[in-house]
């Protein structure tokens, strides 16, 4: 996760809790509501993005791999002749 989306993430979950304390302390729901949706958009950006980091990881370990063993048969080929 970059430290922009990182950043972006932290700052809808923050003032998502806080506009949510807000409308608890005025008693006003929609305010409340407000937060709790800005406040669930942050951790919902921060799994995202989470997610995207472990795909990433993922299909740079299989390229690898299939790197790996691309060469291994290349190898094995040129062996043969």
């Amino acid at each position: 996760m970059s430290i922009k989306d990182k950043l972006k993430a932290t700052k809808d979950k923050v003032s998502g809790s806080i506009k949510e304390g807000a409308g608890k302390l005025m008693e006003d729901e929609k305010v409340e509501l407000e937060g709790k949706l800005e406040k669930g958009k942050g951790e919902a950006r921060e799994k995202l993005e989470e997610t995207k980091d472990t795909v990433k990881e993922k299909f740079e370990k299989g390229k690898e791999k299939a790197s790996s063993k691309i060469n291994e048969a290349i190898d094995k080929v040129k062996g043969d002749k």
